[in-house]
């Protein structure tokens, strides 16, 4: 799971690389406003677990030209919503 915030914006951004019940791999997105509970979740079947790291690759690169930092990189998600 990789975690991303954007701490000018007050936004966040989340990806995980889940097997399913079926054994299909799955990204899981979730984005929205810190401090809101009113995020958007999009679930995408992706064909193998390789593929789906590609396409984690492929996120995180927009994710860095879009402002955001890892949440490790940064302050936690608690201090960004408190602030």
């Amino acid at each position: 799971m990789q975690r991303w915030i954007n701490p000018e914006k007050g936004r966040y951004y989340l990806v995980d690389l889940v097997q399913d019940l079926l054994g299909d791999w799955t990204l899981v997105l979730c984005w929205g406003a810190l401090g809101s509970g009113r995020g958007q979740m999009r679930v995408t079947v992706v064909p193998s677990k390789s593929a789906g790291l590609d396409q984690m690759e492929i996120i995180a690169k927009r994710r860095r030209q879009r402002g955001y930092e890892l949440a490790s990189q940064c302050p936690s998600l608690q201090d960004a919503e408190a602030g």
